[in-house]
This record gives C-alpha cells, sequence and structure tokens, in this order.
C-alpha cells in the first residue's frame, strides 16, 4: 500500500490514492470508527477500490484526530490543535486540479463518523456530489462518553459553546450555490441516529426530498439537491451496508 502524506497548518493527513487511466471523478472515503486493535492509521474501505477504478479515482483517508497519543476511536476531523477538515479540503483541492478534473467531478463518502465529514466537506465543494449513511449531523447529540473524549482532546481549552466549535461539531445544509447532489442514506433501524441525528434535521430543514426504499435497487433518482433515503435493515442497525450494496448505492445514483 502506498501511503502518502499530506500537510498545512499543522496537520499531517495521511491517505491512499488510486488514480484511474481514465477518471470521469473522484471519490474521497472517509473513515468511520476505529478499532483501534487495528492500529493508529487506517483506511477504511481501501480494498473496495476495484469495485470503482475503470471509471472513478478513490481517495481513503486516514483520521489524523486519531494517533498514538490518544486512545480516541472515533475523530470526525477535528484534528488536534489543528483544523483537519481544512487540511483535508486543501488536499482535495490538490488532487482534483492535479488531475484535470473539476469540483463537479467530486463525490465525497462516508458513513458514520465519515458521513459527518463527508457532510461538512459538501459545504465546502458546493458542486460535489455526497453520500452519506447513517451519519452523525450534530456530534453533541452523539453518545457522551466518545464524544467528550473527542472534546477534551481536541479543544482541551475552549468552552464548548464557543461559536467556532460549534460549527466545527455540526452540519447545517448550505442553500447558497448548492450545485451538487447530498443523499443521506438512512436505516430506520438505526432508531439512534433516526431519532438524535437526521430527524433533527429533516425537522430543521424541510426541502429535503425523502425516498423510503425496500431495495437500493429501487429508484431514487433525484434532482433536487437534499435527499434523504430511507432503508430499513434490522440486522445491520448503525453497520452500514455490504460492499456489494454500497456498489448498488453508487450505482443508483450515478448510473455506472
Amino acid at each position: 500500500m502506498d501511503v502518502k502524506s499530506f500537510s498545512f497548518n499543522g496537520c499531517e493527513l495521511k491517505y491512499v490514492y488510486h488514480e484511474s487511466l481514465c477518471p470521469e471523478k473522484i471519490i474521497f472515503f472517509f473513515p468511520g470508527a476505529y478499532d483501534r486493535s487495528k492500529g493508529d492509521v487506517q483506511f477504511q474501505r481501501n480494498s473496495w477500490f476495484p469495485d470503482y477504478i475503470e471509471k472513478y479515482s478513490c481517495v481513503f483517508f486516514d483520521d489524523p484526530t486519531i494517533d498514538e497519543n490518544n486512545n480516541l476511536t472515533i475523530g470526525w476531523f477535528q484534528g488536534d490543535r489543528s483544523n483537519a477538515l481544512c487540511c483535508a479540503s486543501q488536499l482535495v483541492s490538490k488532487i482534483v486540479k492535479d488531475s484535470g478534473l473539476s469540483n463537479k467531478d467530486v463525490v465525497f463518502f462516508g458513513s458514520s463518523a465519515g458521513g459527518f465529514v463527508s457532510l461538512k466537506m459538501s459545504n465546502i465543494y458546493t458542486e460535489s456530489t455526497v453520500v452519506a449513511i447513517n451519519p452523525q449531523i450534530y456530534l453533541n447529540k452523539f453518545y457522551p462518553r466518545l464524544y467528550s473524549a473527542m472534546i477534551d482532546i481536541c479543544y482541551p481549552d475552549q468552552v464548548e459553546n464557543d461559536n467556532d466549535i460549534i460549527e466545527r461539531i455540526s452540519y447545517s445544509p448550505e442553500l447558497t450555490g448548492r450545485y451538487g447532489k447530498v443523499f443521506i442514506i438512512q436505516n430506520k433501524s438505526d432508531t439512534f441516529h433516526l431519532v438524535n441525528h437526521v430527524g433533527v434535521l429533516q425537522k430543521r430543514f424541510n426541502f429535503f426530498r425523502v425516498f423510503d426504499v425496500t431495495s437500493f435497487q429501487e429508484g431514487f433518482k433525484s434532482e433536487n439537491s437534499f435527499n434523504i433515503v430511507f432503508y430499513d435493515d434490522a440486522v445491520l442497525g448503525h453497520n452500514p451496508p455490504s460492499r456489494y450494496d454500497t456498489k448498488l448505492i453508487m450505482k443508483e445514483i450515478f448510473g455506472f
């Protein structure tokens, strides 16, 4: 595995880049929670790149918030005294520019914490397409032990209601200039996130187009910028769809 490194404003970001010979798009994969027994540096779903590489380049990120100096299992790209999201956006811009593609060819993908990061990136790259599966939306509504552990590491000298922190720990859709499409894929059997995250988002913003599917082979193509696709899998709960089902989701959105 060819692990690359990128630094910006005190943040070092590790990533793996699989470049397609004829890329039509670039998919940026963001990680969810870590099993720390597998190491401090992880590139989740990296083995999936053959499913997309014919037409899509693939970039897999490690979360720099999680490192050997802490015992975090989830970091949401908050960074340790540095804005890891800002660092990631700088790297995305560089990769897109070097590839000869444009921001409309960018796809952000992630589940759970990776879904949160993907949604945050969508506010920076308004022409991008986002696929966020069972995401956190408001980090302070996540499980208190895991949320507090991140706050203690990332913001030890700041008060939690600081405006900068509030902006970094929540997602609010940006309507202005939004040309790409956002797809939140939410399992109704993941009741914690259904009630505390996507459910709250729906109540606050009434412009989401809603689909309710029994299979990822059902149609949920949309011309709307903001979309929520509900499915129901009692076995998986918060766990993301399989590699096969994820490819079905991507195929339905992008038509490859």
